[in-house]
């Protein structure tokens, strides 16, 4: 199947594409990720169609997560976002369309709104169902698995296909049903053999386009008469069962979605899933479903006839000894009380001699009335009593006859051979009527297997759907309003993921902030898209602009973003460089440097973000190169950068162009200790790192000789102070 697809992928894309709509409908479709479409117009599988799009994506629009994130930093913010959205999903198909949500650049802006609508759709249905009903699709999602052929054709026990005419053997030979159980020809004339079948095999179909049948077949209990136009699938029930067997919970799971979807009645629900499908069509799918375990059999409590005759196989040895014992003791009981001339000791001993040499004919006629009839009623009740513990209609009574001797004798045995002779019976009647029953449920699950693949593909997008939505609802994401004029991006009440998750886990409390940068409707007179960020150590300089590359990053995947109301335009590229771990060496430094040389030297769209990247090197160098890089990034009006940096002050002064200084200052501690902190940035404003007040908190926390280390250095911070 891989090598099949692969030559479709790579020798036949253009007929792909005609099946799509041409090349166009085919882009459309990769870069709004609609899976259904091209599942629909191609008939490829899911996961086929998910390998099709990426390679549209990737070789024909040359686009892939490298396209628009550029550092490593950048990519890696990404990477933690898809395991965020990825733990709301329930199937590995899910999990790998979520993987083809690259942040896509300026030019494809209407398919970034298009996976919005989707997205948005996603969240307000997840917020119309009630928390029972999405644990319900959860614990069912969780069942649904892509479909599979079955893994090799299993053997029926006992069953023969004959046929008199030639072409038909051929057709089933053909069509491998020999591999489900033997194909015989046996001619018309043949008829010794066709006896013999009948008496070695347990059920046999036989089929025939002729007007006459053998005699042979009328009163065959185990045979079953069917012309050649009679479908394969009832033919053998079992092969058209076997693909349902393979995937029943997936089916059955995915069956019960859908009536909920046609029971919830939601507008999205509707529109995208249940539409798609005819509820009376879905409860016919899951009613003859109903009829089969896991195994493919039939379930235990649909059919009484069924189930006696099962139970009555199972049983039938330990039914035999059971009333074999029961009667044994009912004659010695009988005989023992009873008040004839022959004492009963001396007629139990006759009974029990080995008579084999003896007439028992004889013996009968010195026995009273009275003991022959002890044995008449024995055998009586003891047939009754098999009768009814395998739950055999009275029709069946005949079937019994002989399995208890009439011989006079004790220990009374069973007749083994009559009881093969009723189990061979048994077994034929409930071969015949599960025949008969499979026959019937194959007829139509195999008029659904179009819609049930339809239905598995439908319902793993819904998981996709619905995880979407769950993921924005519980993160607080919402609909970005996108700029196509200037470049900027501002936020109310934006709190960041990962600050989020932390929170989601009780672990903290996260703090909204409003940012912006550039031209956007929140600028509120600051249009500055070059900004410097300064303030407090723990203040949440390094959240902020992580915060900016989520919200830009999660726009461009066409996703909502964690803020309450947020304006921003598409860019090109996305640089973001996290904080340095120490001082670089000389060769890390100069990479760094041609990094910065090949942002600041291209006039394409880009959001640019670092984090305290001023440890490349020494302080005062590191503010010349800072403030040159800054000073080449706001040449291009449609650039944003920002910059968090403990050098604000002396890059400020080194720089020639428009960059704005924005501040996060703890305004000190609060009984238990804690920094005071007003994490929104404050705009034009130059905030203080604030070390003295991490000083003054080891000092009032600490006791001895290291109490006097901390007063000392606050002592050098009051210099500097009244200085």
């Amino acid at each position: 199947m891989e090598e099949k697809l692969s030559d479709l992928i790579n020798d036949q894309l253009d007929e792909l594409y005609a099946k799509i709509g041409g090349r166009s409908e085919a882009v459309w479709a990769a870069l709004s990720l609609d899976v259904l479409t091209v599942v629909e117009k191609t008939g490829l599988n899911l996961t086929d169609t998910l390998q099709l799009l990426s390679k549209i994506l990737r070789d024909d629009l040359k686009l892939d997560v490298k396209t628009v994130l550029k550092t490593d930093d950048a990519k890696k913010i990404y990477a933690n976002i898809l395991n965020l959205i990825g733990e709301f999903f329930s199937t590995s198909y899910s999990k790998n369309k979520i993987k083809l949500f690259y942040p896509l650049p300026s030019q494809f802006t209407d398919a970034i709104k298009k996976r919005q609508e989707y997205a948005i759709a996603a969240k307000k249905t997840v917020e119309d169902l009630s928390d029972a009903d999405k644990t319900w699709f959860r614990s069912m999602l969780s069942k649904i698995t892509s479909l599979r052929k079955p893994r090799g054709a299993a053997r029926i026990p006992g069953r023969v296909i004959i046929t008199d005419d030639k072409k038909i053997f051929e057709k089933y030979t053909s069509r491998l049903l020999n591999e489900y159980c033997d194909i015989l020809y046996i001619p018309v004339k043949e008829r010794e053999r066709l006896v013999e079948c009948l008496q070695n095999y347990e059920s046999v179909i036989y089929v025939s386009d002729s007007s006459y049948y053998p005699s042979e077949l009328e009163y065959a209990e185990n045979v079953e008469i069917l012309s050649g136009s009679t479908p394969i699938s009832e033919i053998i029930p079992e092969r058209t069962i076997s693909f349902f067997t393979a995937n029943y919970n997936s089916i059955k799971a995915a069956c019960e979605i859908a009536l909920k979807w046609f029971s919830l009645n939601l507008e999205y629900l509707k529109k995208l899933f249940s539409s798609k499908f005819n509820e009376r069509e879905i409860r016919e799918l899951t009613e003859t479903l109903n009829y089969l375990d896991e195994t493919g059999g039939v379930r235990e409590g649909l059919d009484a006839d069924i189930d006696n005759l099962s139970k009555a196989l199972k049983n039938i040895d330990k039914v035999i000894v059971q009333v074999e014992t029961e009667l044994n003791e009912y004659i010695k009981r009988k005989i023992s009380s009873s008040a004839v001339t022959i004492k009963g000791e001396q007629i139990l001993k006759i009974l029990q001699s080995a008579y084999d040499e003896a007439d028992a004919d004889r013996i009968k006629q010195y026995l009273p009335d009275e003991v022959i009839e002890i044995f008449e009623k024995a055998i009586q009740i003891g047939e009754e009593a098999i009768i009814k513990k395998l739950f055999l209609p009275q029709s069946e009574a005949a079937l019994v006859d002989g399995i208890l001797p009439r011989e006079i004798k004790l220990p009374l045995e069973a007749n083994r051979k009559k009881i093969a002779e009723l189990e061979s019976n048994l077994r034929a009647k409930l071969n015949s009527k599960k025949y008969k029953l499979l026959k019937n449920i194959s007829r139509i699950l195999d008029k659904h297997i179009l819609t049930v693949n339809a239905l598995v593909g439908f319902v793993q997008e819904f998981d996709f759907f619905l995880g979407l939505g769950e993921f924005a609802l519980k993160y607080g994401l919402n609909q970005p309003s996108i700029i196509e004029s200037e470049a900027g991006i501002g936020f109310k009440n934006g709190v960041n993921l990962f600050l989020r998750e932390q929170e989601l886990k009780g672990k903290l409390k996260a703090e909204p902030i409003d940012y912006n940068i550039g031209s956007t409707p929140l600028n509120g007179g600051y249009k500055e898209h070059i900004i410097i960020l300064t303030g407090a150590n723990s203040g949440g300089k390094s959240m902020c602009i992580e915060l900016i590359a989520q919200i830009s990053i999660l726009c461009q995947m066409g996703l909502p973003v964690p803020a309450q109301t947020a304006y921003m335009s598409l860019f090109d590229e996305i640089h973001f460089f996290a904080k340095s771990r120490g001082m670089l060496t000389a060769g890390a430094l100069e990479e760094s440097l041609k990094k910065f040389a090949r942002i600041a030297s291209t006039n394409i769209s880009k959001l640019v973000l670092f984090d305290e990247v001023e440890a490349m090197t020494e302080s005062g160098a590191a503010a010349k190169i800072l403030a040159a890089v800054l000073d080449m990034l706001s040449e291009n009006p449609k650039t944003c950068a920002v910059m968090v940096t403990h050098l604000g002050g002396e890059i400020i002064k080194l720089t020639r162009s428009p960059v704005r200084v924005d501040g996060i200052e703890a305004e000190g501690l609060d009984d238990k200790l804690n920094l005071i902190v007003n994490r929104k940035p404050r705009y034009n404003y130059l905030a203080r790192s604030t070390p003295e007040l991490i000083v003054e908190r080891l000092f009032r926390l600490s006791k001895g000789d290291e109490r006097k280390v901390y007063e000392r250095i606050l002592r050098e911070f009051s210099k500097e102070v009244s200085t």
